[in-house]
């Protein structure tokens, strides 16, 4: 063929250039040859295509979970920072110390603890928080907490419940000129006031001290919302409150708002938990409504969206709430997602060699495999245990992750203001308002702290205070409610009473065979001593 004929074949539409092959992504997952990941459902090149346009899309391969475990060390110096300079600044000691690991106390590989926890005549393990997790919620204690509009919010929440009789006496100012007129008082003004708080506390709780009605036990049944339990999965109907107990015997505030102890599972979703317990005792507190909402869906959105981790468990109140707050976010009933406990979960982490000149070993994909068993919604072998898709090329398999719709017409409730309550520098004035804020301002509390032995063997709820030698990793929980020791004498003289002064009631999602029915009463020292941080939840629409 001459080199016209050529030109002519090729203008009409003859020629010998084979046409371009499909483009699949770089970063794969894995080879073909390895078993298809289990959970995941398999797309072709144009669904794949499509699911990355989709809000919320990630990818997952051995770069993106190295990536997230950088990610992650790169906050903990963040956060070591933050400490060292408040350290250097107060002369104390704010650091969290690690978990001392051994009886039946674990390292996960993701550098959480598994702790064993003795439920009746079962021993059950319960995921804890690692060290870099204490130091995260210590560390933004510490930059939250101080701030003017927080330290406001807390003078405000605690002052409108206050009479005219104790404002007057106490010399206390109307925070709304603070409010109108932001620029003409200082944040040390508003600080003052609220140690002004914490020095009378004696005085302000003794108006809110009332015989009060009988007891409100709280319940698992008819609440809006209903699921399959799976977030009751090793609840039991013969663990219950015993009659030597602070919850059969004394009614507080927040005791009728309550709804029913939960169970985490094998799962470290202990902040979802107790954001979402806060969340159903505030929407009752407002609205008369008994709710049970989702922890799987708030889990999902933490660890998946908003603070994305594929393998690494564990996110704080405060983050979730403030997420909450920003996007307007609703969290929807149980219904739509029901929680999945995870009772067979175990870590699959493969460690390789350091690549890049680095000192540390590189990660693969891993899994956190059975995460799925014997659960028929959507689900994979990650924490956030959103839908993975996969695609297989030629020699390479591409895997990623869709956010689930479960709630398309925004059914549920969000959260309009949290603060911060703990200031790790002042933990005896913090441990005073905390009690304010229970007390008095009968806010719904989120409470971060160290698990001590003591409190993991608490078999009767009430936790005893030794001087602190070892912690089991953070937890986090719903704090409810405080009784000092002089009005438990009275109604239960018995009970042991409480270093410090008093206990505080926390709801724990150990299951309802921990504690008391699933309470703890932790002593006023214990919360002074091992607390990360405390965060109230102040409005939910």
């Amino acid at each position: 063929m001459t080199a016209l004929a050529l030109t002519a074949a090729t203008l009409n539409g003859c020629s010998e250039t084979k046409p371009a092959g499909p483009t699949f992504p770089g970063d794969p997952y894995g080879p073909v040859t390895e078993p298809f990941p289990t959970n995941a459902h398999q797309v072709t090149l144009q669904e794949w295509n499509d699911a990355q346009s989709l809000p919320g899309f990630r990818r997952i391969s051995p770069t993106t979970v190295q990536a997230e475990f950088d990610d992650a060390t790169k906050v903990e110096a963040a956060d070591d920072l933050t400490i060292l300079e408040a350290e250097q600044r107060t002369g104390l000691t704010i650091a969290p110390p690690p978990p001392k690991l051994g009886d039946g106390v674990t390292l996960l590989d993701d550098g959480n603890v598994s702790v064993g926890v003795q439920l009746g005549q079962e021993l059950t393990t319960f995921t804890t928080m690692g060290v870099a997790w204490s130091k995260h919620a210590v560390a933004n204690a510490l930059r939250t907490v101080g701030t003017q509009s927080n330290q406001l919010a807390l003078y405000a929440n605690i002052y409108a419940k206050l009479d005219p009789k104790t404002i007057t006496s106490l010399g206390l100012l109307d925070p709304a000129i603070f409010k109108a007129h932001p620029d003409s008082v200082t944040v040390d003004k508003i600080a003052s006031l609220n140690s002004t708080l914490a020095a009378n506390l004696d005085a302000i709780l003794a108006q809110f001290r009332t015989a009060g009605p009988p007891p409100i036990l709280p319940s698992c049944g008819n609440d809006v919302g209903d699921g399959l339990a799976g977030d009751q999965a090793r609840n039991r109907a013969t663990c219950g409150f015993t009659a030597s107990g602070i919850m059969s015997t004394l009614a507080f505030p927040m005791q009728g708002h309550l709804t029913c102890v939960k169970d985490q599972g094998e799962r470290g979703t202990c902040g979802a938990f107790s954001t979402t317990s806060a969340i159903e005792a505030h929407v009752h507190q407002t609205y008369a409504v008994s709710t049970n909402l989702s922890e799987q869906h708030l889990y999902n959105m933490g660890t998946g969206q908003w603070y994305p981790r594929n393998l690494t468990d564990g996110i704080w109140p405060y983050s979730l709430l403030k997420n909450m707050e920003e996007e307007a976010w609703q969290l929807p009933p149980e219904g739509l997602w029901n929680y999945n406990p995870s009772i067979s979960r175990y870590e699959h982490f493969v460690f390789g060699p350091p690549t890049d000149g680095s000192t540390s070993p590189t990660r693969s994909v891993g899994s956190l495999q059975n995460s799925c068993l014997r659960y028929s919604e959507t689900c994979s072998d990650t924490v956030h245990q959103s839908q993975m898709l996969c695609l297989d090329g030629p020699d390479d398999r591409y895997c990623g992750y869709t956010v689930p719709e479960k709630n398309p017409e925004r059914l549920g409730y969000r959260v309009t203001q949290h603060t911060q309550l703990w200031d790790p520098t002042q933990r005896d004035l913090s441990t005073r308002l905390l009690i304010l804020a229970t007390a008095v301002q009968q806010a719904p509390i989120a409470w971060s702290f160290l698990v001590t032995p003591e409190f993991q063997r608490a078999a009767t709820g009430y936790v005893p205070y030794t001087i602190p030698t070892r912690n089991l990793g953070a937890h986090a929980v719903h704090l409810v409610g405080y009784v000092g020791n002089e009005q438990l004498a009275l109604l239960l003289p018995k009970a042991p009473p409480a270093s410090g002064g008093g206990y505080f009631i926390v709801k724990n999602s150990w299951t309802n065979c921990y504690g008391d029915g699933g309470y703890a009463y932790v002593p006023y020292d214990a919360v002074k001593v091992f607390t990360n941080d405390a965060v109230t939840l102040d409005d939910v629409r």
